[in-house]
C-alpha cells in the first residue's frame, strides 16, 4: 500500500456548497452498533472510496472483522458528540468531516 499525504486528498464539497479541505491524513475507526450484531468501519476525512477501501481492509484484518459484501459503502458527514454521557459519531453535514462507512461483522 502506498503512503498517502494530505496533498493527495482532494477537497470535498459539503451539501451546503462549502469545501472541506483535509489537513490530516485519513483515519480509520471501528464503531460498534449497540442495537445489532454489526459494526461499522469509518474512514474519516475522505469520500474517495478507493483510498477508504484500502485503509478499511487493513483495519478489518487488524480487528478480525469481515466486510459485508452485500452492503455498498456509504458516504457520510460525521462528528463526535456526547449522547447519553458517551462519545458517539453523529451525522452532521454542516460541521462534520467526510467519511466512508463500511458495514462489517
Amino acid at each position: 500500500m502506498e503512503s498517502r499525504t494530505t496533498t493527495d486528498l482532494t477537497p470535498v464539497e459539503r451539501p451546503n456548497g462549502r469545501l472541506y479541505r483535509p489537513r490530516k491524513p485519513p483515519a480509520t475507526r471501528l464503531v460498534p452498533d449497540i442495537d445489532s450484531l454489526f459494526a461499522y468501519i469509518y474512514v474519516l476525512r475522505t469520500h474517495d472510496v478507493d483510498i477508504a477501501l484500502e485503509l478499511a481492509k487493513v483495519l478489518a484484518v487488524w480487528e478480525g472483522v469481515e466486510f459485508r459484501e452485500d452492503r455498498p459503502p456509504r458516504l457520510i458527514w460525521t462528528r463526535i458528540a456526547m449522547r447519553d454521557y458517551e462519545q458517539q459519531y453523529v451525522d452532521d453535514p454542516v460541521r462534520g468531516v467526510p467519511a466512508v462507512c463500511f458495514e462489517v461483522w
